[in-house]
């Protein structure tokens, strides 16, 4: 598509588009154009799409993008000038937009704004955008634009070179972009126009939008790169064991190693270009194991060092190693296991990173050894997350690795706040550090997440961030409890069918809810969800002010209803602060949070291990009846299916056991994947069909790696390729329902289980086998099987889990037994369906903890202790009246025997706090000059003044006597309904002693 701006009209129009839909305009008012054209063609787009801006500086492009919720950003310009600094939120690389290093078919979208009139070689660019961006990848590009060529002289903006592009120019760049795999959908003529709109340096001229999607993958530039003598033959690049890098004269090593590399990946699972790379890592390993000390850092910020990092991003590293390979490299780990005290110890380290990620490498960790040259990308692998796991053993491995490693950056950096460097490393971590892969084990993960919150904190912190907050006195005049829900957005995803229920059906006459969002749009669930709330609040752009919106509006509870336990994203620095009186994380989160300002995590008995579930939480554990899951999904319930799917077109016969899971990516363990292989092995006739590619939790995966794991692992057991089919995501639910009808048993993964995705199954009476263990994030499946009553689909063991599934894929007639039954109580609206019940249950919850912590905080600013009376003075009598009453009471309280343990709550419901200190100042002034009686020493005094319904509720509750005046405030005592109170009069107050009873509450007898 090609767009020219033709007048200030359409700057007026965009400004005012992007103002409607709360959206921050750019700062140069010309380019809202330029914004609002991008807002059309990616506003459907899904927010976790990895997007890359080429040419990021200042960054106005991402913060745009970030307000629209997206996530996943990356930017890369030669200078890096961004007001955000470190805090910004998104992945900032410093280099040339034509030569970048990063990993090939790695964004689902590239955008340029204002960057390529700047000199940019057209045809580098697009080769590169091409290598990076995936197949149907959008590239969205503007530029200065005139049809007749413009002369713009020796004007310099910035000392870059300028041009204004004319008709022929953009032509050009068409059919460049044709030449690198790239084609414009529509309007692919160049629209005329008028009127020039901009005027820069005397220069008339006006803007022009071009959308490109990429059709194919094409390499031809980089081809060319390598002189003749140079072919692709079988998918080899013909580099043999014995010839060195340097013998090739006619190519650099640059090329040689791109060249290897892009071959592999179009030819993926063709073993000669498989070969090739080994041989070019083994060679590029024995450059840096045969350099001197001294030509390190010249070589690795050189031609070898970009190899090293192609190398790097190719994924060999999810290939087997040989036994060659594997020897080799056992020689190196040696050497590394013995610290960078032994000589070489960089090279070596250099190496090894070529070989194996650092989960799986003997490494010492000693940041301050590093050299500066290295230490970016050495933390860049360090905090590398596995893609994929290939062995048996590596999930766990990966948890004790990152606990290993997270436990010295924890100490070091909070043990050197003050040093620049781990301050950098702290600013690292939270931009790489990515928690994922420390999902898929059972192990008690509380410790690892509390450290990686206090990092995050320290982020903020050192940024200058405001993260505790006291919330002042609720005004008397509110009576409901202010909940927020917190969320990147409220657009069909699981965290939003898995939230709705928490406040659909809450009482509203005593519930005022809020949604908070970093994005909206106009979709009908989010319309939905805003109908069932008081408001829906869009927030700022930047932090501070995202977090102060959120304190102006005195929330007395919030609930983060979107995960912040993977990486650092929007919601994750906003859960750090604190928000409201009361924070709450729940099954969006499946693990804890680790964060110090959310308080309660909210689960259910069932998801829960019996044996001491508080462990695994800092967060003080809820756990309600049942299971901790219930689902709304609103308007996304009766969907169409938007693919036809069956037995027939996936070539199954009618005959064939299919077992099925949708199970992601992620929870596909080898482990997993060895149970599931056993099945089908055991089970004549049989296949196993997976669609495990949900873009809730990624939109990059390694689909091909993943698709040779599962292709080994059938091998392995005698199994064929048409055994197993792996199925692309799909766009809705119902085409997931589908797709489930060509199962006759359903798979659950361990030990991170499935909900959501096994919800599915249970929807359509799908048998389905689960597998419990002593996580809440084990047991999230067990508990929706345990709902239903159909606890015999529960699995104890790896064993009888195999048994389980065998026998439901052997006897037709026992799965229609449990299909039968699962029909049939999914028909009765079990309770994770139910939001209904859900939303009462957690509005009791909400009003028992809001009354616990409006306790508390009266009872600290009150100054309750072990006993408390009140009085109810007559502030309209005469002041000698008042004075001599107010003197008799305090002063019979100042000489009781137990007076510290006692606080006397002063009613001044009808007089300003400013008179009654000063006549209970005159009192206490008068008790000490008259009567040497020092009120300091007890009890404690407090007036209260005006208080809204729930808070009477609580102090009447916490009353344990009211002294009776001869002249009292019978008004005031009606409204505290302070006449239900134990009453006592003076003169007998001194035969009264505070006892504690056995029950350990405290009276006046």
């Amino acid at each position: 598509m090609i767009k020219v701006l033709k007048n200030w009209q359409e700057i007026g129009d965009a400004t005012l588009t992007l103002q409607r839909q709360g959206l921050p305009t750019h700062s140069d008012t010309r380019k809202n154009w330029d914004l609002s054209l991008l807002y059309e063609t990616i506003a459907s787009e899904n927010r976790n799409s990895r997007i890359v801006d080429l040419g990021c500086s200042p960054g106005c492009t991402l913060v745009f993008l970030i307000s629209l919720g997206f996530t996943n950003l990356y930017g890369i310009d030669f200078d890096l000038d961004f007001k955000g600094g470190r805090d910004f939120p998104a992945n900032l690389y410093q280099g040339d937009i034509t030569n970048t290093t990063f990993e090939s078919d790695f964004f689902d979208a590239a955008i340029s704004i204002s960057v390529i009139e700047h000199g940019v070689d057209l045809k580098d660019l697009f080769n590169e955008v091409n290598r990076i961006i995936k197949n149907d990848g959008l590239l969205f590009l503007t530029t200065d634009y005139w049809a007749d060529k413009q002369d713009v002289g020796e004007i310099n903006p910035l000392g870059l070179p300028w041009k204004v592009f004319s008709e022929a120019d953009i032509q050009e760049l068409i059919d460049i972009a044709q030449d690198y795999g790239f084609c414009l959908n529509e309007d692919i003529n160049i629209p005329g126009c008028s009127e020039q709109t901009i005027i820069w340096q005397g220069i008339e001229y006006t803007f022009i939008a071009l959308i490109f999607k990429k059709k194919e993958t094409v390499y031809k530039n980089n081809i060319e790169k390598v002189e003749e003598g140079v072919s692709l033959v079988e998918g080899s690049i013909g580099l043999t064991e014995t010839e060195s890098l340097a013998d090739r004269a006619t190519e650099s090593l640059l090329s040689t190693v791109l060249l290897s590399c892009e071959n592999y990946q179009i030819n993926f699972g063709k073993n000669s270009a498989l070969q090739d790379l080994r041989l070019i890592r083994k060679k590029v390993a024995d450059c840096w194991l045969n350099l001197a000390e001294s030509e390190l850092e010249s070589s690795y910020l050189g031609e070898l060092g970009e190899a090293h990092r192609m190398l790097l991003n190719s994924g060999i590293k999810n290939e087997q190693l040989t036994d060659t390979e594997e020897r080799f490299l056992d020689e190196i780990a040696a050497e590394l296991s013995r610290g960078f005290d032994a000589p070489k110890a960089i090279p070596y380290l250099l190496a090894a990173m070529l070989y194996k990620p650092a989960a799986q490498l003997p490494l010492l960790y000693e940041i301050p050894r590093i050299p500066q040259w290295l230490l970016n990308n050495y933390l860049t692998f360090m905090f590398e997350y596995p893609r994929l796991f290939q062995e048996v053993g590596e999930a766990d491995g990966y948890y004790h690795y990152a606990k290993k490693w997270v436990d010295y950056l924890h100490q070091n950096i909070f043990s050197n706040q003050e040093s620049q460097l781990w301050q950098d490393v702290a600013v690292c971590f939270y931009k790489l550090a990515n928690f994922i892969p420390i999902y898929f084990n059972s192990q008690n993960l509380k410790d690892i997440c509390k450290k990686r919150a206090e990092i995050l904190e320290f982020v903020l912190k050192i940024g200058g961030h405001q993260i505790d907050w006291d919330f002042p006195e609720r005004l008397p005049e509110r009576n409901k409890i202010r909940l927020g829900i917190l969320a990147a957005h409220f657009q069909p995803q699981t965290e939003t069918f898995a939230t709705l229920p928490v406040y659909k059906h809450l009482n509203r006459d005593l519930f005022e809810i809020i949604l908070y969002t970093v994005q909206a749009g106009n979709h009908r669930l989010e319309r939905y969800c805003g109908g069932h709330a008081d408001a829906m609040v869009l927030l700022p752009q930047d932090l501070p002010s995202q977090v102060q919106t959120i304190r102006d509006g005195d929330l007395d509870v919030i609930l983060i209803a979107t995960n912040v336990t993977a990486g650092a994203n929007s919601i994750a620095w906003l859960a750090l602060h604190r928000l409201a009186r009361i924070q709450i994380a729940n099954v969006c989160s499946c693990i804890t949070t680790g964060m110090r300002h959310v308080d309660y995590y909210v689960s259910g008995l069932f998801s829960e291990p019996e044996n001491d579930p508080q462990q695994h939480y800092t967060e003080t554990l809820l756990a309600l009846d049942g299971s901790a899951h219930c689902y709304d999904f609103a308007t996304e319930e009766q969907l169409t299916a938007t693919l036809s799917v069956n037995r027939e077109n996936l070539g199954i016969a009618e005959d064939t056991v299919v077992y099925i899971s949708g199970s992601n990516f992620y929870k596909i363990t080898p482990e997993v994947e060895a149970v599931w292989t056993k099945i089908v092995a055991s089970t004549p006739n049989s296949k196993l069909v997976l669609y495990p590619f949900n873009p809730n939790w990624s939109s990059n995966y390694a689909v091909a790696a993943f698709q040779k794991r599962l292709a080994a692992s059938f091998a392995r057991y005698g199994l064929s390729e048409e055994q197993l089919i792996i199925l692309d995501c799909v766009p809705n639910r119902a085409d997931v329902l589908e797709r489930l009808k060509l199962g006759d048993v359903y798979l659950d993964s361990y030990p991170f289980a499935g909900a959501t995705s096994l919800l599915d199954p249970l929807t359509i009476g799908l048998p389905t086998v689960a597998m419990g263990g002593s996580t809440f994030r084990s047991r999230v499946g067990l508990a929706l099987l345990k709902e239903l009553q159909v606890d015999e689909l529960i699995a104890e063991n790896e064993e009888s889990y195999i048994e389980l599934a065998i026998a439901l894929g052997t006897n037709r007639e026992l799965r229609q037994q449990k299909s039968y039954l699962i029909e049939q109580r999914m028909q009765s609206n079990p309770k994770f369906l139910d939001s209904r019940t859900y939303s009462a249950k957690m509005g009791t919850l909400f009003q028992e903890l809001f009354r616990s912590q409006q306790a508390t905080s009266l009872s600290n600013n009150l100054k309750l202790r072990e006993v408390n009376l009140i009085i109810f003075p007559d502030w309209s009598q005469s002041e000698d009246t008042l004075f001599r009453e107010l003197t008799k009471a305090i002063g019979a309280l100042a000489t009781h025997p137990d007076k510290s343990k006692m606080t006397l709550l002063v009613d001044s419901s009808n007089i300003s706090d400013e008179d009654a200190n000063l006549a209970l100042s005159s009192v206490a002034m008068n008790l000490l000059m008259q009567e040497d009686l020092d009120v300091s020493e007890g009890p404690e005094i407090t007036l209260l003044g005006l208080l809204s319904e729930i808070q009477r509720e609580i102090i009447i509750s916490n009353l344990h006597v009211r002294i009776a005046l001869e002249n009292e405030n019978i008004e005031a005592i009606a409204s505290l309904a302070a006449q239900t109170l134990p009453s006592c009069e003076l003169v007998s107050l001194s035969n009264k002693k505070v006892v504690q009873l056995r029950t350990g509450a405290w009276v006046m007898q």
